[in-house]
């Protein structure tokens, strides 16, 4: 079904955002409504826009056939998926830094096109920060790329010489309300919120400034309960390992990545690449205590996903496929 868009929609610029924790089922409902109503999905997922880490990013893989597929933006190659098109998976090798700002730029680049398509583009993931950059058009400071990799390599070493609690009491000096808006516990966080220090001489979180939203914006959420949302994880995580997920830190660690990018440290990376690097082997199953780690690392991931989603208002919550498209249609026809 070709869903064809009003004036009011083509001059207003429509956006719909699928958002919500990891495993609440983001992908199969993007699918979903953008097969129902012609669109074009934007991964919104920090993890998955490295290229060969797919098993543990529970990356939407290409279909056999490609055809139909819109022309390439630059480096920025579509790919189709579940019959639908997807843009901003595999972008950047792991070693790669790609910032939010980059981020935000290759997202409103890909947004005007999809619409010019006569097609509805659905921003469809799991990381706030990437949604919230897009939706309230975030005003994002912008540093010299040789500055920007110069002091973050500083900041990775001064890591691992005095460690993540010097790290963000040196972030709490320079930005007194980092301690309540930063998780203390997420290296590449602090990380980020130091670099925007030293870069602008600002605090971090001083500089979310907004303009004025280029879109009309829908935005839904999965909500599930903590007993399910558990379930589904446990079950998630048993799937990827079966996949071959060992097999895939496996690779990446043959290639020579550091353990300490911001792409190694994602869950499930970071717990297999340890137990590989001290003597583990894909030949062997994994310990229950590496499973469980993922687990429960993932557990509380979803936790601060909830918690930053449930701050913002606008969002409407869903249960199932039936009532999100509900919604998307009264959205769409207003």
């Amino acid at each position: 079904m070709h869903y064809a868009m009003d004036e009011r929609i083509k001059k207003q610029l429509p956006l719909v955002c699928i958002v919500g924790p990891t495993a609440s089922g983001k992908s199969s409902l993007g699918i979903h409504l953008a097969k129902v109503f012609s669109g074009e999905i934007i991964s919104a997922d920090s993890r998955q826009i490295y290229r060969g880490m797919d098993i543990g990013t529970d990356k939407a893989l290409p279909d056999v056939n490609q055809d139909a597929v819109p022309q390439a933006i630059g480096r920025l190659i579509p790919s189709r998926s579940g019959e639908v098109v997807h843009w901003l998976l595999d972008i950047a090798d792991p070693e790669e830094l790609y910032t939010l700002a980059q981020y935000q730029r290759d997202a409103l680049h890909i947004i005007p096109g999809i619409i010019k398509r006569g097609r509805v583009p659905f921003l469809v993931g799991g990381t706030g920060l990437y949604v919230a950059a897009v939706v309230d058009n975030f005003v994002i400071p912008k540093g010299n790329d040789a500055d920007q990799y110069k002091i973050r390599a500083e900041l990775d070493v001064r890591l691992h010489t005095e460690g993540l609690q010097e790290l963000y009491r040196d972030l709490c000096k320079r930005d007194t309300d980092a301690a309540w808006q930063v998780d203390g516990k997420n290296p590449r966080r602090v990380i980020r919120a130091l670099e925007v220090c030293i870069l602008t001489g600002k605090p971090f979180t001083q500089q979310k400034k907004q303009k004025k939203s280029r879109y009309d914006v829908l935005q839904l959420g999965i909500i599930t309960s903590t007993e399910e949302r558990e379930k589904k994880i446990r079950k998630r995580v048993q799937e990827m390992i079966a996949q071959g997920f060992a097999g895939e830190v496996q690779k990446l660690i043959t290639k020579d990545y550091d353990r300490d990018l911001p792409s190694m440290t994602g869950i499930g990376y970071k717990e297999i690449g340890s137990w590989l690097s001290n003597g583990g082997s894909v030949v062997l199953p994994l310990p229950e205590e590496v499973i469980e780690g993922i687990v429960v690392a993932t557990l509380q991931y979803a936790k601060r996903q909830m918690t930053w989603f449930k701050r913002d208002k606008r969002i409407h919550w869903v249960t199932d496929a039936q009532e999100a498209e509900k919604i998307t249609r009264k959205f769409l026809q207003m």
